[in-house]
């Protein structure tokens, strides 16, 4: 009956984790490319600070507060009943408002490069963690593999040394071994969880997801040339600033000139002569109006004179900064295609030779193991190498497709 219940629970169980495993959210590059795009916390930022200066450019035709001001009392004549009321509006130079509105709207286009910049390196992210998923879930498959060789290896071994056609060592090395490779698969689910994590993290979903793959292969690409660096977001942002920076000086050059000035007002003058050489006079209902214009000139501009210097220091350290991100930019892409050729060169070797080879030695030495013509120590020698050329092509073939991830990111590939 125990023995019964214990088969029920583990049956139930196993059934569970299948159910468990079936029900993650698969999802291909492209899927999670969308996801992290449409969720991603980042993202909604950029387009919120997109809104923030469309709404600002708007404040470019603020003309100020219009003044309204009223005097009563004695200003004309012993009356005390008289009163004035006054309107008076100041402008900036009209040509402030042009240069204001031209600022807005290159800061608009700032925080929409803003934005490129910060899809770019989401997407970026995205493709390096699904990639590095990938490769962990192959080096999986192949970690599982060497465990059924190694167990199989530490069954034979403790046979032989149960018929004592063997030593103590043996048994102990193939034991060891066997650790070892259940060791190494614990450290690797461990770094799937953890990309699996990171992937959430950028998708900013709380749904349970995993990646939809058949097996780890190389991506694509056409090598670029600097050229292509005109598609960068983060160096276009960088040009935009030199842009910035021009219209932010136009616009103080522009606030030296002077402010205009237009009011009008209307009043009472209780008890003056209407008309000359006529007794009437004026009295509460009668109202004297006229207008005024004047400008405001800035007598004293050393302050914003030192705000145009300012301006124009700043477009020199922008043209300065975009200057250097260029050549950054350059040297940076030139190395990742060195990596790129480099592994390129390095998966050619391994498909042509190392793996064929390596394929043929582990299963001779299996075949040479089992029949009695070897001893342990060749066959671990042949697992050893078999082994070693598997995971480093592998890691190779990840490091390959890291490079060519990092390409599309610096030529602005999403």
């Amino acid at each position: 009956m125990k023995i019964i219940k214990m088969v029920a629970c583990l049956s139930i169980a196993i059934y569970s984790n299948g159910w468990a495993q079936q029900n993650l959210q698969q999802l291909q590059l492209s899927e999670a490319l969308s996801i992290a795009l449409r969720n991603n916390s980042s993202i909604k930022s950029a387009e919120y600070d997109i809104t923030t200066n469309r709404e600002l450019k708007k404040t470019a035709s603020d003309i100020g507060k219009t003044s309204i001001a009223g005097t009563f009392g004695q200003y004309n004549s012993y009356v005390r009943s008289d009163n004035n009321i006054t309107i008076s509006q100041s402008i900036p130079f009209p040509t402030v408002f042009t240069a204001t509105a031209k600022l807005g709207a290159a800061r608009i286009r700032s925080s929409e490069l803003l934005l490129g910049v910060t899809q770019n390196e989401l997407s970026f992210q995205v493709k390096s963690s699904f990639y590095q998923l990938a490769y962990l879930k192959t080096l999986d498959k192949w970690l599982l593999h060497l465990d059924s060789i190694y167990t199989a290896f530490q069954r034979a071994a403790s046979l032989r040394y149960q018929y004592e056609e063997t030593n103590l060592l043996e048994k102990t090395t193939a034991e060891t071994q066997a650790v070892q490779i259940r060791t190494l698969l614990r450290q690797n689910d461990a770094d799937i969880k953890i990309f699996q994590t990171r992937l959430k993290t950028l998708l900013n979903t709380d749904e349970q997801l995993d990646i939809a793959f058949d097996s780890l292969s190389a991506r694509e690409i056409s090598l670029p040339d600097t050229s292509s660096l005109i598609n960068n977001p983060l160096l276009n942002w960088f040009r935009q600033q030199i842009m910035v920076a021009e219209k932010q000086k136009i616009v103080e050059k522009n606030r030296l000139l002077p402010d205009l000035s237009a009011s009008y007002f209307t009043q009472t003058l209780i008890d003056t002569q209407l008309k000359a050489g006529s007794s009437d006079l004026a009295g509460s209902s009668d109202r004297f109006q006229g207008f005024g214009v004047g400008i405001s000139i800035p007598l004293w501009i050393k302050p914003q004179v030192a705000k145009v210097k300012a301006a124009e220091s700043q477009l020199k350290a922008n043209e300065s900064m975009y200057a250097y991100q260029e050549k950054n930019f350059q040297g940076r892409l030139n190395e990742l295609i060195q990596d790129y050729q480099k592994y390129r060169e390095s998966l050619s070797y391994y498909l042509e030779a190392s793996l064929p080879n390596a394929e043929l030695l582990l299963n001779q030495s299996q075949r040479a193991y089992e029949s009695g013509e070897i001893g342990y120590v060749e066959y671990l020698q042949s697992l050893r190498t078999a082994t070693e050329v598997r995971t480093g092509y592998l890691a190779t073939l990840n490091n390959y497709n890291q490079s060519v991830i990092s390409i599309e990111y610096i030529i602005g590939q999403q």
